[in-house]
C-alpha cells in the first residue's frame, strides 16, 4: 500500500469516525406515522415521560399544530393534554377535537375513532373534576349545617343550665 494510499485511508477512518460519534450525540427520532397506530405509540412513549418533559412536547404539539393544522398534530395535542396532570389545555383540546369530529361526521377511520376516545377521556376528566368540586361543595355545605345544630345544641344547654340555676336558688 502506497502511502497515499494509507493517508487515505486513514482520513476516510476520522472522518467516518467523526461523522458516526456526531451521529451518535445528535438525539435521532423518528417520527411516528400520522395514523392512529402512530399517535398511539407516541403516547405509549409519552406515558413515560416527566412532567417537565411532557409539558415540553405538548408546548411542541401545539406549535406544530398552530404552524400546520395538520390533523395528526392536532391528535398528538390531544393525546398529550389527557397525560398533562394539570388542568389547564383541557377546554382547547375539546375544542379542536370537536372540530375535527365535526368535519370529520360519519367517517369510520382510526383517527377519527381516537379523536373520539380523546374527546371522552377528557370530557370524563373535566365532568369528574365537576362531580368532585360539587360533592366537596355539598359535604362543605353539610359541614357547616351540623357545625351550626352543634352551636344550637350548646346553646340550648346553657339555657337548660341557666334555667336549673334559677330554679334551686
Amino acid at each position: 500500500m502506497t502511502p497515499r494510499a494509507i493517508l487515505a485511508t486513514a482520513l476516510a477512518c476520522i472522518l467516518g469516525g467523526a461523522f458516526l460519534v456526531g451521529c451518535a450525540a445528535t438525539r435521532w427520532e423518528v417520527p411516528a406515522p400520522c395514523n392512529a397506530a402512530g399517535v398511539l405509540t407516541q403516547y405509549e412513549s409519552w406515558e413515560r415521560l416527566g412532567p417537565e418533559q411532557l409539558d415540553a412536547a405538548y408546548s411542541q404539539a401545539r406549535r406544530a399544530f398552530e404552524r400546520s393544522g395538520s390533523d395528526c398534530a392536532r391528535l398528538q395535542m390531544a393525546a398529550l393534554t389527557v397525560l398533562q396532570s394539570s388542568r389547564k389545555n383541557e377546554t382547547y383540546a375539546l375544542k379542536i377535537l370537536d372540530d375535527y369530529l365535526e368535519a370529520n361526521k360519519g367517517a369510520g377511520d382510526p383517527r377519527t375513532s381516537l379523536a373520539r376516545l380523546l374527546a371522552r377521556m377528557l370530557r370524563e376528566r373535566v365532568d369528574g373534576d365537576a362531580r368532585t368540586k360539587a360533592a366537596l361543595k355539598k359535604a362543605m355545605d353539610e359541614q357547616a349545617r351540623a357545625d351550626g345544630c352543634k352551636r344550637q345544641l350548646e346553646d340550648l344547654r346553657n339555657v337548660e343550665k341557666i334555667i336549673d340555676e334559677r330554679g334551686t336558688r
